[in-house]
């Protein structure tokens, strides 16, 4: 039997290339985030975050901030400078050495508790918090759930809930606050992975910065 040579036309090869693309464009993002609006402040916008820096504070959780190689704060500067550049950032480890070295241990963990279970009240009239930190604004997220979900065919899924808000030092108030509900149903991604890029998803949330206008005297 003689063999007779397969021929691809153009046609069909740019047919072949466009069932790859569409059916790469098909496959889902490994995360996904639903973000809802809770609050923000009147008058608050870009104008009142442009050229002003923004610390973050350690991730909170039920059992105290997360530090080191849980989620690396040099990380997760990186994820919201890459999706903010407009934005001033100081990460949260160097918002926690300025804490520490300010306010004694069982104090700074005292405010962090607070921040964690949402004094707003009790945290306004915290003086000495607010003259511990050393930038204009303070970006507090805390967890409130996070698991592993098993599904009936034996998938693994991730899934937290945060609630982020920033803090005005001068007026010792939150100006906004968001929450986040993230799934991630991809395998191959650590809770790190997948913590870094919920911070940088609430840091594209907040308003576009823009120059303030100058307030001072003539």
């Amino acid at each position: 039997m003689r063999n007779i040579p397969l021929r691809i036309t153009n046609v069909q090869a740019a047919c072949v290339v466009l069932f790859m693309w569409l059916l790469g464009s098909c496959t889902p993002p490994p995360f996904q985030f639903v973000l809802s609006d809770n609050y923000t402040r009147e008058r608050f916008s870009g104008r009142d975050i442009g050229n002003h820096t923004i610390g973050v504070c350690p991730l909170l959780t039920r059992n105290g901030p997360v530090f080191g190689a849980k989620l690396p704060s040099s990380a997760v500067a990186e994820m919201i400078r890459k999706t903010r550049p407009d934005l001033l950032i100081h990460d949260a480890d160097s918002i926690h050495a300025a804490l520490s070295s300010r306010l004694p241990t069982a104090t700074l963990q005292r405010y962090y508790r607070l921040l964690f279970e949402g004094e707003v009240v009790s945290v306004q009239t915290e003086d000495s918090l607010w003259n511990a930190v050393t930038t204009d604004y303070l970006l507090v997220v805390r967890m409130r759930h996070g698991m592993d979900i098993r599904t009936f065919n034996q998938r693994s899924k991730k899934r937290i809930n945060l609630e982020a808000e920033l803090w005005d030092r001068s007026a010792m108030e939150t100006v906004w606050r968001i929450t986040v509900i993230g799934t991630c149903s991809h395998v191959g991604y650590s809770d790190q992975q997948f913590l870094i890029e919920a911070m940088g998803r609430v840091a594209a949330a907040l308003p576009p910065s823009a120059p303030a206008y100058d307030t001072k005297a003539w």
